[in-house]
């Protein structure tokens, strides 16, 4: 029992040690150590009072939870934005079962079976497993998990085979074909230079405010500004023009009461933006826009400056 005590006492130093300073942050700001995750029990007014989920990946039925690993493992796309194929989480599943029966069937006999250290990593994956499961089913949040899977596989085998050669002509067998199985999901990556991000965006002026494209990934492109220009997306994959929580308000604060020039950002051809400053009676100006490329993912994007309708 002090065992057990020291080692959370210790877990509970790690978290507070690499996470305490940005959740007491977020506290600070937004009156939740999580924001904003978790706020349908921190009721922070900086957002909806409901707890953020994703509903767009994770099983609808048991069947579904229990086939989930095998359903990545051929197409990703039912866990992730992009298209990959990882087979690992369904060998982990085949072989836990294995071991599982193994278990049940040393237990009978009452022969040793799995070392301590063993069972505590396959609690870990499990709880892990589950936990990502009902909250997200989001591949890429499965990090965790990912990194101990191929020691917990090279476990099992261990468990499960009885002869030195045996166990290693398994594993060797399982890694080619993990390997070979595998394809990696493609994030729009580019190749190694002297930028990351390609030519700096046009230079602002000074106090200026620039508003993003709705639901696109372009706050990348912020520290290449001034240093005293302001950012605003007030419609976002967090939210929304028409919700009336305190981020929501600052946005719409902020595209009213500021005084210094306003810039919208966007792709070129997109048609969003135009619907969403006209939400804030605002409107570009098109003929002064703009272009410059970035790299990431072959975009094309425009700086245009903005006025307020009637003006």
């Amino acid at each position: 029992a002090r065992r057990g005590a020291l080692l959370a006492a210790f877990g509970l130093a790690g978290f507070l040690l690499t996470y305490g300073f940005w959740g007491a942050t977020l506290q600070r700001e937004f009156g939740n150590p999580f924001f904003p995750y978790l706020n349908g029990i921190f009721q922070s007014p900086w957002w909806e009072l409901v707890s953020f989920h994703d509903e767009r990946y994770g099983p609808r039925n048991a069947l579904e939870a229990i086939t989930y690993p095998f359903r990545f493992a051929w197409n990703g796309r039912v866990a992730d934005d992009v298209w990959f194929r990882d087979p690992r989480m369904a060998t982990l599943f085949v072989l836990a079962v294995a071991c599982i029966a193994g278990h049940s069937r040393a237990v009978r006999m009452d022969a040793p079976f799995a070392l301590p250290r063993w069972r505590f990593v396959a609690v870990f994956a499990a709880v892990a497993y589950a936990t990502w499961l009902a909250q997200f089913a989001i591949y890429r949040y499965l990090i965790p998990l990912e990194l101990v899977s191929g020691a917990l596989m090279v476990g099992c085998i261990h468990q499960l085979a009885h002869s030195p050669s045996m166990r290693r002509g398994a594993a060797a067998l399982l890694a080619l074909f993990v390997v070979a199985a595998t394809f990696p999901p493609n994030w729009g990556r580019v190749p190694a230079g002297e930028s990351y991000f390609g030519a700096p965006p046009p230079a602002l002026p000074p106090d200026a405010a620039v508003i993003f494209e709705p639901h696109k990934p372009l706050a990348y492109l912020i520290p290449f500004f001034r240093h005293d220009a302001r950012f605003v997306a007030p419609d976002s994959n967090m939210l929304e023009p028409t919700q009336h929580n305190g981020l929501a308000r600052r946005a719409a604060e902020l595209l009213a009461r500021h005084r210094g020039p306003l810039y919208a950002l966007d792709h070129e051809g997109g048609a969003a933006m135009d619907a969403l400053l006209a939400r804030f009676a605002l409107r570009r100006e098109l003929p002064a826009c703009t272009a410059f490329d970035s790299p990431v993912m072959g975009i094309r994007l425009r700086l245009c400056p903005v006025t307020r309708a009637g003006s």
